[in-house]
């Protein structure tokens, strides 16, 4: 004769549970279907199902008030167990997901984050709790809010290859040349002087690692430059330090030069002649779904500021920088 077949009990089903314990408590189907707002049927039904799961009789129905069996006073603790186990994790759920709401969370490119950043920082604390801001080059912040590390991010790849990424342009950035002051280079430029005045000094590049440096690099081959690769940086500072101290000159953006604003102060600026190649543009991004409302609302705060505080600060501080150089996005 074939032993019987041990019954493997299936993973508890938390609301069978709580029908079991509204049952326990409350001594009858009747008073438990009241408790759980279901009916007495229902509740009846329920306990058969539980001990099909467990395979074992839980409820001694013969008896009234309706008692437990031996294996269901020993059961009682577990069941009771779990259910605590799964308010708590409903509980810190709830807790994850209101942190969240009050936790925004904003990669931002360098240039953005020393010369945006801090009012973006004040005027969106109040609309959405706490705001912590990091800064960055673009292949790194697209990195993290791919990782979910951000909810949203600040920079110049708009990631059009990625489907799950909703992206909407903020303002555009002309291209400048920076040189040093002596040099006296003109006000602006097009490509023929450009070139003439290039070959009186070497070219100081961003990285090729930055996407500004990779753009820059593209626009320097658009308008036919190959120059020779001899000083590189990946920050605006040590990049316009250089080019103050007559070392070289170099092509770089408004933001970049407000950015250090105690070196561009420093340096000629020459404004270039428009050029499919002659910009760049700042997004922002984030996941598609929820937070494109939020993002959408961040887009116009950022917006409102560059309006009204960054182009001020720029006419001001820099009034040889032509103002369409810095263009906000519709």
């Amino acid at each position: 004769m074939n032993p019987k077949k041990e019954h493997k009990p299936n993973t508890p089903d938390i609301g069978l549970l709580q029908i079991f314990e509204a049952v326990h408590h409350t001594g009858s189907f009747q008073s438990a279907g009241k408790q759980m707002k279901v009916t007495t049927s229902a509740i009846s039904q329920a306990m058969q199902r539980l001990e099909l799961q467990v395979g074992q009789t839980i409820i001694d129905r013969s008896q009234r008030p309706i008692a437990l069996t031996h294996f269901g006073h020993r059961y009682l603790p577990h069941a009771s167990q779990l259910i605590t186990a799964a308010r708590t994790y409903q509980t810190a759920c709830q807790e994850l997901s209101r942190d969240r709401r009050e936790e925004t969370r904003i990669g931002c490119v360098d240039s953005f984050a020393a010369t945006v950043g801090s009012e973006l920082v004040k005027s969106f604390t109040g609309q959405s709790g706490n705001v912590i801001m990091h800064s960055g080059i673009t292949p790194e912040i697209v990195q993290q809010l791919m990782r979910h590390e951000l909810h949203f991010a600040i920079c110049t790849d708009p990631c059009v290859d990625n489907p799950n990424i909703h992206a909407q342009a903020i303002c555009h950035e002309n291209w400048v040349v920076v040189s040093p002051e002596p040099q006296g280079w003109p006000a602006s430029m097009n490509a023929k002087s450009l070139a003439e005045h290039a070959r009186s000094l070497p070219v100081i590049r961003y990285s090729q690692r930055s996407v500004i440096g990779s753009q820059i690099d593209r626009f320097l081959t658009h308008l036919g430059r190959h120059l020779e690769r001899r000083f590189e940086f990946d920050g605006t500072d040590a990049l316009l330090s250089l080019v103050s101290s007559g070392v070289g000159w170099a092509i770089t953006s408004p933001l970049c030069l407000l950015q250090s604003l105690h070196n561009a102060q420093k340096v000629t600026i020459s404004g270039l002649a428009l050029n499919p190649q002659g910009f760049r543009t700042v997004y922002l991004l984030c996941q598609k779904g929820p937070d494109e409302i939020q993002a959408n609302r961040l887009a116009q705060i950022t917006k409102q500021i560059l309006q009204h505080k960054i182009l001020p600060r720029l006419a001001q501080a820099l009034p040889a920088l032509n103002r369409q150089c810095l263009v906000i996005a519709p």
